[in-house]
């Protein structure tokens, strides 16, 4: 895979409500936004972002947040149109859109699909109302039930985002919610374990003692059983918390995983991108106001060990691991690798090496144990 520069993530920064666990770019505006002032920006920042840059085909548009499902189908409609002026579209492209599961969001799938995306991601969590209450959700159970059912008959693809490992979960209550997805017909699972991230309201709360997560132990028993559970439903299990039926899997996220360019436009969004021979990083301003002014924070060259560091973690993530040949394994020492060997932890498949599903219990100490010696 020798391609660079094949995917395109747009950031729309608002949200209608902040739920208490998320440490994304997120704003809430009680004012209109200007969809058309927006238009604009967001294509003025990608103009400058695609000066001077190979352009193989587009192969990936995804649009996150944020919900960008609050854009209307007319204005999705103008950026995917505009991106495709000005970077040309692979005849298979994925373009993605993440959607919020209520009702008024369901009301426009048919529009967004009209506008040109093909997949969309529903940020379900839960179809328990207690666990919708707890991660500040404003969708109730029949709404996401209702929004999964729209978002199947428009979709092409279909992916739904669950949260594990909530304090005071069984397994029976996991199993149950996971089992939820599943017969609605979903293509694509990603299931993420509940993590307090810092600045978050969750870690407020966890500091001043109301709740604590899951011990690190029961949420191991956990995310085994969901892997098991996932997998007896015919998914693959491609990276540690995604799971899609053969030929469904995230491809925007796998081009990121395996160190493809990408570029990154809207407030706090990152890019990785190749130019002139040199890999550079990106990130534009997360203020929404300063983002209008002046897009770009950090346009500057990536430092080689940065980017094999970064090579290592996610490729670690994926299922299939990193080729051995990969450069990043010079980050580490050959003694290290045959030691995780030995424990179970990491093992050699088709060309590979890969973390194990023992591996994939402690992978940030994996990951720590490879790169972090006296070099």
């Amino acid at each position: 895979m020798v391609a660079f520069n094949r995917s395109l993530y747009i950031h729309w920064p608002y949200c209608q409500v902040k739920c208490p666990y998320c440490d994304f770019n997120v704003h809430l505006t009680k004012a209109q936004v200007d969809e058309q002032v927006w238009l604009k920006a967001l294509l003025r920042d990608l103009d400058q972002q695609l000066e001077g840059l190979a352009l193989p085909a587009l192969e990936t548009l995804y649009f996150g947040g944020g919900t960008p499902s609050l854009l209307s189908p007319h204005t999705l409609a103008a950026l995917i149109n505009g991106v495709a002026k000005r970077w040309g579209f692979a005849g298979d492209i994925d373009i993605s859109l993440e959607v919020h599961p209520t009702s008024a969001d369901a009301a426009k799938f048919a529009d967004f699909r009209k506008a040109g995306a093909n997949r969309a991601s529903l940020g379900v969590q839960s179809f328990d109302v207690d666990d919708l209450a707890f991660l500040g959700r404003n969708h109730s159970r029949e709404e996401a039930i209702q929004a999964v059912q729209t978002a199947r008959r428009h979709f092409d693809k279909l992916s739904l985002d669950l949260m594990a490992a909530l304090p005071g979960h069984s397994l029976v209550h996991q199993q149950d919610q996971i089992a939820q997805a599943l017969d609605l017909q979903v293509d694509h699972l990603s299931l993420y374990h509940l993590s307090i991230e810092p600045g978050t309201a969750f870690a407020a709360a966890v500091r001043r003692g109301d709740w604590q997560p899951m011990e690190a132990d029961q949420a191991a028993d956990f995310y085994e059983a969901a892997v098991e559970q996932v997998a007896r439903a015919g998914f693959v299990h491609y990276e540690v918390s995604n799971f899609a039926k053969p030929g469904f899997e995230s491809r925007h996220s796998l081009l990121g995983w395996q160190g493809q360019g990408y570029v990154g436009i809207g407030p706090g969004a990152e890019g990785r991108v190749f130019k002139n021979d040199t890999w550079y990083h990106r990130r534009t301003r997360r203020n929404p106001k300063a983002y209008l002014e002046t897009p770009l924070e950090i346009d500057a060259p990536l430092p080689t060990e940065e980017r094999l560091i970064e090579q290592l973690i996610f490729g670690l993530r994926l299922t299939k691991g990193l080729p051995k040949e990969a450069p990043a394994w010079v980050l580490t020492q050959p003694e290290r690798i045959e030691t995780l060997i030995k424990h179970g932890d990491l093992a050699h498949t088709d060309g590979h090496l890969h973390a194990t599903a023992q591996g994939r219990l402690r992978l940030d100490a994996l990951s720590d144990y490879l790169i972090n010696y006296e070099r």
